[in-house]
């Protein structure tokens, strides 16, 4: 009898909702905020992806992939982020994944100026829930290194997580941000010479241009993952008792320690406490 196969291991593991808001009555009748002009495509942007449920099974999936995601304002005053785009490329820069998502929470604010998100984008028949769009990245990104701009934002936006060794944030390597994170749209334009996100951002573009800044250092960056040595963890490092008892043996004799010195049966003990040495007394000269 075929016996059937174990599921594959995940490398992205979802992440409990429990900080999720459930405030979302309160915000039912409050008008979202959102643009209305018309949409303005950004300079140097050569298409590939409008969000609308691409997913390509011709595309290779290669070992290295990038991937941005947009945001819209949930909550109150907006301010808190939640997925409304996501888009991945492979290291050709040809589009995997590209779809808009029905965000969890009631929107208050499209950022449109921005996200380039607009109501009929994720309330359409093209936008997909969250939990679809979590299974679905997940497994486009399993066993894969992951590039991004600050790319734990988008995993936590996702609720995922990924394997850190497989991780190559660009905003966060040393030599092309040696103080603090630069936005992507200036660190595009120091190492690759052009002008992003003039207009409204999108993710497909901005995953291609962050793919493009990881391969123009990639030689050195993998070169100097190779070399570090692996940091042992607190658990397997001794503990300080343990390291002054390993000093206090190292720095004792060979005798000290305990090398050629006979057992404790073979040596004598004496019954008795040792003597003390006796007084010489003076003679008294006879006169």
């Amino acid at each position: 009898a075929v016996q059937p196969r174990a599921p594959p291991r995940r490398c992205c593991l979802p992440i409990p909702t429990m900080f999720l808001s459930s405030n979302w009555k309160t915000h039912l009748k409050k008008a979202p905020a959102s643009a209305t002009r018309k949409r303005k495509r950004n300079a140097g942007s050569n298409g590939g992806g409008d969000g609308k449920g691409q997913s390509s099974s011709m595309v290779v999936k290669t070992a290295i992939v990038a991937m941005d995601c947009e945001m819209v304002g949930v909550g109150r005053d907006g301010r808190r982020s939640m997925l409304a785009r996501c888009s991945i490329v492979n290291y050709r820069g040809e589009v995997l994944y590209d779809k808009f998502v029905k965000p969890m929470e009631p929107v208050t604010d499209y950022r449109t100026h921005v996200s380039g998100i607009r109501p009929r984008d994720i309330n359409g028949p093209h936008a997909i829930p969250f939990r679809q769009c979590q299974q679905e990245v997940a497994k486009i990104l399993e066993r894969r290194t992951l590039v991004g701009h600050s790319v734990d934002n988008d995993l936590k936006s996702l609720l995922l997580s990924h394997p850190k060794h497989n991780l190559r944030d660009t905003a966060f390597y040393k030599p092309l941000c040696p103080k603090r994170p630069k936005a992507l749209k200036k660190l595009v334009k120091t190492v690759l010479g052009r002008t992003i996100q003039t207009g409204e951002h999108s993710s497909v573009e901005d995953a291609r241009c962050t793919l493009e800044v990881y391969k123009a250092v990639m030689d050195s960056w993998e070169k100097s993952l190779a070399n570090k040595r692996p940091v042992p963890s607190m658990s397997t490092l001794p503990s300080s008792k343990k390291r002054k008892k390993k000093a206090e043996k190292e720095r004792k004799t060979p005798t000290e320690a305990g090398v050629g010195v006979p057992p404790a049966s073979m040596k004598k003990r004496s019954a008795t406490k040792p003597s003390k040495p006796k007084k010489k007394k003076l003679k008294k000269k006879s006169k």
